[in-house]
């Protein structure tokens, strides 16, 4: 199963940023399966988490598109 493209650009900003999925979880306040269930496919991330994560992706991202 292929990740959600949103999980995708998580696990490459976390990569860039030299984050562990621990540390991940933490700012998003999950646990730290569920980070590593998004990344290998397993779950998608939804509701108030992928709102969370949205935020998450667009606060830690200082690059501008």
């Amino acid at each position: 199963m292929e990740a959600d493209p949103l999980a995708q650009k998580m696990k490459k900003l976390r990569k860039r940023l030299g984050m562990t999925q621990e540390q991940v979880a933490r700012d998003l306040g999950i646990t730290m399966n569920s980070v590593a269930m998004w990344e290998r496919g397993e779950r998608t991330p939804t509701g108030l988490y992928r709102k969370a994560l949205e935020n998450w992706i667009e606060q830690k991202d200082g690059r501008k598109k």
